[in-house]
């Protein structure tokens, strides 16, 4: 099945209906729900999200929209090789790097 990666913004997006975005990241978050394709972050992510979303709201808040988004997407491990890549690429977006 083919992936689609999504960095933390995109997911804040969701997670906090940030406007302008959420209608387009409701539309992807329900063509990964029928299964058109898997919905990927890499595992810092999650840890990012669950700190900003306790910073911005609160921990209980945060536990409970990590768990929400743990639902729909797929957590893909990241290594040492694919930090070193994204060091030496030349992505603006460190994240987008690591994702690529």
């Amino acid at each position: 099945m083919k992936k689609v990666f999504i960095d933390s913004d995109v997911i804040l997006d969701f997670l906090l209906d940030r406007e302008p975005f959420i209608e387009e990241i409701t539309q992807i978050i329900e063509l990964a729900i029928k299964r058109e394709f898997d919905l990927c972050v890499a595992s810092i992510s999650i840890t990012n999200l669950n700190y900003i979303i306790g910073r911005l709201e609160n921990t209980r808040k945060a536990s409970s929209k990590t768990k929400k988004i743990l639902k729909l997407v797929k957590v893909e491990n990241v290594g040492q090789s694919t930090i070193d890549n994204a060091v030496k690429s030349s992505f603006k977006d460190f994240e987008d790097a690591v994702q690529n």
